[in-house]
């Protein structure tokens, strides 16, 4: 079993703070699909659908420095 953790200052951590619901509903849903289908942070494209995002929300996290673009989608800003 793998896991997605959050640290316990995310919700003020200054990238985090001035997200919209969404983006952050997008952050720790696409997290656990990633950690669940041992993606190495790679979120693609094509499960938007399946874990409620949208192209806005992603957009956000990549500005907000949480997300890099990545060929396939996205990925998540130091996976590892």
């Amino acid at each position: 079993m793998t896991w997605f953790k959050i640290d316990d200052s995310f919700w003020s951590h200054p990238k985090t703070v001035g997200l919209s619901s969404d983006a952050v509903a997008l952050w720790v849903r696409a997290g656990s699909y990633c950690g669940n289908h041992l993606t190495d942070g790679v979120i693609p494209r094509h499960i938007m659908p399946m874990v409620q995002g949208s192209e806005g929300a992603a957009k956000e996290l990549v500005e907000a420095g949480l997300w890099l673009d990545h060929i396939d989608g996205w990925v998540f800003h130091d996976w590892h």
